[in-house]
């Protein structure tokens, strides 16, 4: 059976051990420089990206692989052909595929359709492997990520949906500080709380626009912020009364600055 990576709740019983993994691969390069030999990878991409694209062609290529960049425009998928019949047919000449798409059921579908692993690299429900990414960086900071608090600021968007349930599987107490009229999907916030329950963590959402770095009485209680805004100005004005990153991380708090325009996200 085919497994592919649609959501991040794909990887509900191995997110903690692909973490791991990912962590030993960063640690030990060479271990792994030759196990994607001979492996192609396709990468169709309906909206442009810069760290999606480069993460993924630069570490098949130091993994021994192989990417290739697909448009919709060089593809029959740009006119007319379906997204079953593309998936069957790239089935035929690939090892895998990576399809960053402007809506879900369409990942959903090339999957479905698929006989080679499908990832998501991003489409309007989910991004689950920048979550997958930024727990990782998280975990190699705190060594364990059950029981951290981590808070979330900026609309209730993909990466936000796919931090509450990637977060809540690995017994995280998140909170999403979400504008009033962009709070996250209902079904993702009851998923997310579902498995909170199961794993011993929290998930809370709130609202308070006003909300900046500068203004934290207390650093303390937060242990990684995450923001997602559009006035990255704003954000660095607030941040110049913050401690240094060297006295946030010895307090054991980290600043992340998700550098992605909301509108990328609609």
């Amino acid at each position: 059976m085919v497994r592919h990576l649609v959501s991040i709740m794909d990887m509900k019983n191995c997110l903690e051990e692909i973490i791991d993994f990912a962590i030993d691969i960063k640690t030990n390069p060479s271990k792994y420089k030759d196990s994607m030999d001979s492996c192609s990878l396709g990468m169709i991409f309906e909206k442009s990206s810069t760290r999606t694209r480069v993460s993924f062609e630069v570490a098949m290529t130091q993994l021994g692989g192989h990417a290739l960049f697909l448009s919709p425009k060089d593809l029959q998928i740009g006119r007319g052909e379906t997204i079953a019949d593309t998936a069957r047919v790239l089935s035929r000449y690939l090892d895998c595929i990576m399809y960053r798409a402007f809506d879900y059921k369409n990942v959903e579908e090339l999957a479905l359709h698929s006989e080679i692993p499908v990832i998501n690299g991003l489409d309007n429900r989910e991004h689950p492997c920048q979550i997958v990414a930024d727990l990782m960086t998280v975990k190699e900071r705190f060594t364990n990520l059950k029981g951290l608090k981590m808070v979330y600021v900026g609309d209730g968007n993909n990466v936000c949906h796919s931090l509450l349930l990637g977060g809540a599987m690995q017994g995280m107490n998140v909170v999403a500080n979400c504008p009033k009229n962009y709070h996250p999907w209902k079904e993702i916030v009851d998923k997310a709380t579902m498995l909170a329950e199961e794993t011993g963590g929290s998930v809370k959402i709130i609202e308070d626009g006003g909300w900046h770095f500068s203004q934290l009485k207390s650093p303390e209680d937060i242990e990684i912020k995450l923001t997602h805004s559009e006035d990255h100005y704003e954000y660095k004005l607030a941040r110049k009364n913050l401690p240094s990153i060297e006295d946030l991380i010895k307090r054991k708090v980290i600043t992340y600055d998700h550098k992605a325009k909301s509108s990328d996200y609609k």
